[in-house]
């Protein structure tokens, strides 16, 4: 019988004393994949990277690498290549010879070392960068000789901790590019780690997502982006974020602050009365002078109007309990680091409208929400009323 390929986390722990870093996390990422963890500082991603690679010791739990459990394998013997945030590159040697390096040590042939290195250089634009050291090097060329290091040695998998955040702005995003392109061409099962939702949705085949150590969400990113498991999913995937305040839900349905909206056939008679709301910015439509095309409307006062170019974000309270930045229920209030005058108890929500809409600050305007779109999660535990997509909730 053939094993099957790819890596599988099955019940993996780490505690650290009476601190719990991961728990009892079931994971496979298939052979091939680009699977991405996600999730704020401190959720334990890099740590479940650091399990994989063998670099510590799970505490509860087996990683299994093509059907074969890695529990006596060390590190080095794992057939899996890292890339860091810190590119560690020996800054004496030529990027030909950081490229090799690692090869060299495995007692591998010279002329198979070189042919490697010569492939890889071609194939990440480091031809004419072979004889330069580090120090001569620009972020992105030095991330790029990090790449290479790891795709000589033609690893069974790579195992990335944040790769691109020392990059500016610009340059990660043609990384992010670069880093599907080499994926694409190479087809190694790759285990990506990142804070930066918008790196998780754009590399990721799938993406995990994780909150104090514990997997909420596995999906696609599109699933991910239209049916969150639950609140902190919500609120965690997609930019600007999801508005979330809570309502009430009665009749058919929900209220929320002065406004009352619609349920559509998504959701059953079966609700609770407490419900957290959520409607992303995209979701909130500018009315224009042939009217709503049936969908229901709200009229709001703009706080602020944010140019941003390619869109207008405009920011308008809502009369409704705020919740804190992690859509957190079980502490109601608004996050005190997140808001500048404390006396105001509103919650705010973004409308993302067209780069040129007629908004002002000052200026009451009419928006339309398209309920389909519109999502409830319970106010008692944060998981999604609607239903989710390849999913494990906390």
């Amino acid at each position: 019988m053939t094993a099957v390929r790819g890596v599988e986390l099955r019940g993996v722990g780490k505690s650290y004393g009476e601190t719990v870093a991961v728990a009892d996390v079931d994971l496979r990422i298939e052979d091939g994949e680009f699977l991405v963890l996600v999730g704020p500082s401190g959720c334990g991603k890099s740590t479940l990277l650091r399990l994989i690679a063998g670099l510590e010791p799970a505490t509860t739990g087996s990683v299994l690498l093509d059907g074969h459990d890695l529990a006596e394998v060390p590190p080095e013997d794992r057939d899996m290549a890292m890339v860091f945030q810190d590119y560690a590159l020996y800054p004496h040697m030529t990027v030909a010879r950081n490229l090799g390096f690692g090869l060299k040590l495995r007692g591998m042939d010279r002329r198979e070392r070189d042919r490697r290195v010569e492939e890889a250089a071609r194939m990440l634009g480091l031809d004419d960068l072979l004889d330069r050291r580090p120090s001569d090097l620009s972020g992105g060329q030095r991330q790029r000789v990090a790449l290479g290091r790891a795709a000589v040695r033609q690893p069974r998998a790579f195992l990335m901790d944040e790769p691109l955040s020392n990059l500016d702005a610009s340059l990660r995003t043609s990384m992010r590019a670069e880093l599907t392109r080499l994926h694409e061409r190479l087809g190694v099962t790759t285990v990506y780690v990142t804070h930066d939702q918008v790196e998780a949705m754009t590399l990721g085949t799938r993406v995990a997502v994780l909150r104090d150590g514990l997997l909420q969400q596995l999906a696609t990113p599109l699933a991910l982006y239209e049916r969150p498991a639950n609140l902190f999913v919500a609120g965690f995937v997609g930019s600007p974020r999801m508005n979330l305040a809570a309502a009430k839900v009665a009749d058919g349905t929900v209220r929320l602050g002065d406004w009352t909206l619609p349920l559509d056939g998504a959701y059953g008679r079966d609700l609770p009365e407490d419900v957290i709301v959520g409607i992303r910015p995209s979701d909130l439509h500018l009315v224009p002078d042939g009217g709503a095309d049936g969908r229901p409307t709200i009229s709001v006062s703009p706080a602020v109007v944010e140019e941003l170019g390619s869109e207008r974000q405009v920011v308008f309270p809502v009369a409704a309990r705020p919740l804190d930045l992690d859509g957190d229920v079980a502490a109601p209030g608004a996050d005190a680091d997140a808001r500048l005058l404390a006396d105001d108890h509103r919650s705010y929500f973004v409308a993302a409208l067209p780069a040129r809409a007629p908004v002002t600050a000052d200026r009451d305007l009419t928006l339309a929400v398209d309920v389909d779109w519109l999502y409830l999660f319970d106010a008692s535990d944060g998981r999604s009323l609607r239903g989710a997509s390849s999913t494990t909730l906390s």
